[in-house]
């Protein structure tokens, strides 16, 4: 994943995040690895990369990593642990793992290219994280076609119809001091008292 420029001003890493697992779905990254590479990378810091990384699963991929670079360097220091600074910095170098200004683009597989300033303030659902609508057009997602994946068809409430209820060994019955109605497994897990004396203990009866 090659990222070119930076992010625009009044965006974070979640809207970039967001734009990521809609554009890995569709090209279709499952048991792949992601490496992000780019100058792109200059101006993401490592609180950033790490919530791009987290969101790996959503895209299906198998791992997503970052090269070691300068803003890894920042990260060590700003955390308390700037005495390794030095080492990481050499053994990254020597191990060709150094990540630096004009480093040549590794060789992929594939390459997917994407240009930070491109990013908007995006939410995202209501049930799949792929599903991205840019915030300026949240108020049209309202008015224009809902989503069919996921959603109980019409005419449905999700509960079994009683035929089948009374197939698994369910009962309804009314609570006391509410309307509506609930399903109970036959039988009670108080040793099998009388119902006679379990009525008598419910308050309002």
């Amino acid at each position: 994943m090659r990222l070119h420029g930076a992010l625009p001003t009044g965006t974070t890493a979640t809207d970039l995040v967001l734009t990521l697992t809609e554009l890995f779905r569709k090209h279709g990254v499952v048991d792949k690895f992601i490496e992000f590479t780019g100058d792109g990378l200059a101006s993401l810091r490592v609180e950033e990369r790490a919530t791009v990384s987290n969101m790996t699963p959503e895209y299906g991929a198998t791992a997503s990593f970052f090269p070691v670079d300068r803003q890894t360097l920042r990260f060590l220091e700003q955390t308390g642990r700037g005495e390794l600074v030095p080492l990481v910095e050499r053994y990254a170098k020597a191990q060709g793992m150094f990540r630096e200004e004009g480093t040549p683009t590794p060789a992929f597989d594939e390459l997917i290219e994407l240009d930070l300033a491109t990013i908007e303030s995006s939410l995202a659902g209501p049930k799949r994280p792929q599903d991205r609508v840019p915030l300026g057009k949240v108020w049209e997602s309202f008015l224009g076609p809902k989503p069919t994946t996921g959603v109980t068809k019409p005419g449905t409430t999700g509960a079994p119809p009683a035929h089948r209820s009374r197939e698994r060994g369910l009962r309804r019955h009314r609570c006391h001091h509410e309307l509506h109605e609930h399903l109970e497994p036959f039988g009670d897990d108080r040793g099998g008292a009388p119902r006679e004396e379990r009525d008598r203990e419910r308050p309002g009866r």
